[in-house]
């Protein structure tokens, strides 16, 4: 196996697609490699070479890392949107998730010198945050967005709004009065962990135990460490009633689930909650040490989204994938070719700008969120034969029905398998290879860079307002 193992049955939201414990029917098999797949590397760093670094003092500077699952690490979908080169991990680090948006700001908001230490990973659950936090070196800051895959939100949104092949997904949310579909037992499950006790509370609770332990363990002090953790977004408007008769299936689903207002609402319902929940335990917190040493903070930042989610007001059906002002990712198709240029890794995973090959590649990193699918301009939106507004094949995109993927464990040896040589980039015989050719289907109900860049202010805004050490008021 070629990455380190993950503790239990893991998921990202594909989108939410995050997928939680027993993700049932699974989403496929092996992704494709070659032209559909434009993310490629060279020679990846063996997994000696990135262990943990060993703890010491900082010396003045401000060290602080990104924790948590895809709504952290974000999801890379192209080469020029991955953080650094394959890791082992295949966690797909985005550098346009929050994290690096927030060191390449630095000097607004960080006093002096800092180390970012991003060991953020997609698909994961609260179970791995101590794994990534014996990779963060000694920060005195954690931020991170974590615990929907432990609520099974990716089943949701693949069950009940995308249906990709493989099925049988059973009925869509609409017409299952007896709640036998996947749609409702997934949205029941997620109920059930969130209002249990001794589901999100305690398994949230015991994630921060294990952050406040680590943190005061031999050579990790300091004489303050501080937690954020913001919420997850409500994804919809659960108002408007253009929905009703749309559906974000694609044509290698298998069926046509409709966003009614009643599922809208209920989904946004399920985050809610959640959050509530989060909230309501970090409020309540009580470390174990003594007082002033360990902080924990939440970030609200679902109200940020208000006005840029999936089915506002004034946004036609092309928007929900095509508009800048939806701040969410929507299930897209993206060839590969049609926007990478040849482009030489560097071994230490930066991009050199001294070649104009590579300029232009440094200068997408953080691309706006208008690098889209084919269909972008191409009018491809139809009325299906049962009234059902939906969005066509683009004219390149492979024909039949396409396996998505998840990040999920049960998924890890196909993304193993995506590691495959692919042949040099060019004359220098560099051998690229695939690391996160599926991203364009994992991305789906993550923020868009907008979004991010939203999420960024608000944590930014948290730390100036608990005055945290370090950070420029």
């Amino acid at each position: 196996m070629k990455y380190r193992s993950f503790p239990a049955s893991v998921t990202w939201i594909t989108a939410l697609l995050s997928v939680g414990t027993a993700a049932k029917p699974l989403l496929g098999s092996q992704p494709r490699t070659g032209p559909g797949n434009d993310c490629h590397s060279s020679t990846v760093v063996p997994p000696a070479a990135t262990a943990t670094a060993t703890p010491a003092a900082n010396d003045g500077v401000f060290e602080w890392a990104v924790i948590g699952d895809s709504w952290s690490s974000g999801v890379a979908y192209s080469y020029s949107t991955l953080w650094k080169l394959a890791d082992w991990e295949f966690c797909y680090r985005t550098n346009q998730a929050y994290g690096p948006m927030m060191e390449n700001e630095a000097g607004s908001w960080i006093d002096g010198e800092q180390k970012l230490n991003f060991v953020a990973c997609g698909g994961t659950k609260m179970d791995d945050i101590t794994r990534q936090l014996g990779r963060a070196g000694r920060p005195q800051l954690a931020l991170g967005t974590f615990g929907g895959n432990d609520g099974g939100f990716g089943d949701i949104a693949r069950a009940c709004i995308y249906k990709p092949d493989p099925g049988p997904w059973g009925f869509d949310y609409d017409e299952d009065q007896h709640g036998t579909g996947y749609c409702k037992k997934y949205l029941a499950a997620a109920l059930e962990f969130i209002e249990n006790p001794a589901g999100l509370a305690k398994t949230f609770r015991s994630t921060i135990d294990n952050v406040y332990a680590i943190s005061q363990q031999d050579g990790q002090q300091h004489p303050r460490f501080d937690l954020y953790v913001s919420s997850y977004v409500k994804f919809f408007n659960a108002e408007t009633n253009e929905c009703n008769d749309w559906t974000f299936s694609r044509w290698f689903s298998t069926g046509s689930p409709k966003l009614v207002k009643a599922l809208r609402a209920e989904i946004n319902e399920l985050v809610g909650k959640f959050n509530e929940v989060q909230n309501r335990v970090i409020s309540e917190y009580q470390p174990p040490g003594s007082a002033g040493v360990f902080h924990a903070h939440y970030v609200p930042i679902s109200d940020k989204f208000e006005g840029h989610r999936f089915c506002e007001p004034n946004h036609s059906f092309e928007d929900q994938w095509y508009s800048s002002d939806v701040w969410l990712w929507n299930l897209s198709w993206k060839n590969g070719q049609l926007f990478m240029d040849p482009q030489l890794p560097i071994p230490d995973g930066n991009l050199d700008p001294a070649t104009t090959r590579h300029r232009k590649i440094q200068a997408r990193r953080q691309e706006s969120d208008t690098e889209q699918d084919e269909g972008a301009g191409m009018n491809l939106t139809y009325t299906d034969g049962n009234g059902v507004m939906r969005m066509g094949k683009p004219p390149n995109a492979l024909d039949g029905l396409f396996p998505v993927l998840s990040l999920s464990t049960e998924n890890r040896n196909d993304l193993d398998d995506q590691y495959v040589p692919i042949g040099p980039t060019d004359g220098d015989g560099v051998d690229a290879s695939s690391q996160c050719g599926f991203g364009w289907t994992s991305r789906p109900f993550h923020p868009k860079p907008r979004g991010a860049n939203a999420m960024k202010d608000a944590y930014i805004g948290a730390f100036r307002a608990n005055k945290v050490p370090g950070v420029k008021g």
